[in-house]
């Protein structure tokens, strides 16, 4: 059985890759900050280049999937080596763009980080465009919203996300709208790998009280003040504290709830 063997060789700034000790599959000549592999035999590069810009020396970033060179970029924000594909956001003067390969979405006027499904059919992101925000999962556009906050998606399904309308703050989960409340002030969330399942918890915040709310509704409040910790391994268990003023003292309740 024959063992795979990578090495990587650094002489004055080059690297090549190889496969089983002898085949050369790709060099990439350049100042590079990241090598990998999609397809198990095609070579990923990310580099960089300086150029001379008005004042002094500016980095220029690149891509280069087997022989081909992508960029040049003004940053690379972040990436994935998939199994058939290498995905990674960009920016572009002004602009972002998510990136598969040699193809590019957008332009946007930010971007988050990129989450991909189990079977790297999915891609899920958020953004924002003409002064709106936005949830992309694939092919499915969600929004646009004033504000787009928290989101939690697992496996290339949305399981819950917050976000701004009129002022007003809102929590959409399991195709229900909940809201309106002044805010949304935090977030914890967990993911069970025994059953495939996420769980979370945010604060909210009406009238000057702050109560958690989960997937189940209102779990507890009204408080002065609330700070989310963490859950259980298995979701069951969530702690958090409270705070609570009198006079010039303050008094601080860790509590677990187990709804």
């Amino acid at each position: 059985m024959k063992r795979k063997i990578f090495i990587f060789v650094i002489v004055f700034q080059i690297f090549s890759f190889f496969i089983y000790g002898q085949q050369k599959i790709g060099e990439c000549n350049k100042n590079v900050f990241d090598v990998g592999f999609i397809n198990n035999t095609t070579p990923v590069c990310l580099f960089y280049e300086n150029t001379q810009g008005l004042i002094s020396q500016v980095k220029k970033f690149f891509v280069q999937i087997g022989k081909n060179v992508y960029g040049p970029y003004d940053a690379i924000l972040s990436w994935n080596y998939a199994k058939d594909a290498f995905y990674y956001t960009v920016k572009i003067e002004d602009d972002y763009f998510f990136c598969k390969n040699d193809t590019k979405t957008g332009p946007y006027s930010s971007i988050s980080s990129f989450y991909l499904s189990n079977d790297e059919k999915i891609e899920t992101y958020s953004y924002s465009a003409n002064n709106k925000a936005y949830l992309r999962n694939g092919t499915e556009i969600i929004g646009p919203f004033d504000y787009l906050g928290y989101w939690l998606v697992l496996d290339g399904k949305i399981i819950a996300y917050t976000y701004k309308e009129d002022s007003n703050s809102y929590i959409f989960s399991d195709n229900k709208k909940y809201g309106p409340f002044d805010n949304v002030l935090g977030w914890e969330y967990t993911f069970i790998p025994e059953n495939n399942k996420a769980r979370y918890s945010c604060i909210v915040e009406k009238g000057n009280q702050q109560y958690i709310f989960n997937d189940e509704g209102i779990l507890s409040g009204p408080f002065e003040k609330i700070f989310l910790d963490c859950y259980s391994h298995d979701g069951k268990l969530l702690a958090y504290e409270t705070v609570k003023q009198e006079n010039n003292s303050y008094y601080y309740t860790l509590w677990v709830n187990d709804k």
